[in-house]
């Protein structure tokens, strides 16, 4: 009867210690903090630029953010993963970007400055076009077509 009880002990203890380990292995890893890629960001109207989110540590369970802008007017912030963002500037100011983890809500933000984009000099078409006009009489052709018909 002992060497029945004592191997039924030796099983006992063994589950005991390997349903342990087993709830020790997957015990959740909590998020310690959250940094940007960037803290700063410059863009001109139109354009996008990416944010990476790092969170800490390495191994925590739930690495998952979510994004805000403090003002989606000026600079829009869209996940494209579950720890990057896209940034699009809208129109000129400041924006604040903030990547907040869901386990803790911890938070990281980036500066968005936005400007305006540069106007394009686009020529001036206006005054050949009415002299082409004016030229046919009435009739309206394109520049290069209006210099072949008078130049003869």
């Amino acid at each position: 009867m002992k060497k029945l009880s004592l191997g039924l002990v030796i099983i006992l203890v063994a589950v005991l210690v390997l349903s342990g380990l087993a709830a020790a292995q997957s015990s959740p890893v909590p998020v310690q903090s959250v940094s940007l890629s960037r803290t700063t960001m410059s863009l001109t109207v139109g354009n996008y630029d990416y944010l990476r989110a790092t969170v800490n540590p390495a191994s925590a369970t739930n690495k998952n953010v979510t994004w805000a802008s403090s003002n989606p007017n000026v600079a829009s912030v869209v996940a494209t993963s579950s720890t990057d963002a896209r940034v699009t500037a809208v129109a000129p100011g400041t924006a604040t970007i903030t990547a907040t983890t869901e386990d803790g809500s911890f938070t990281a933000t980036c500066t968005v400055t936005v400007t305006a984009a540069s106007p394009t000099a686009t020529p001036s078409t206006g005054g050949a076009t009415m002299l082409a006009y004016l030229l046919t009489g009435g009739l309206l052709v394109s520049g290069a077509a209006a210099l072949r018909r008078f130049s003869r």
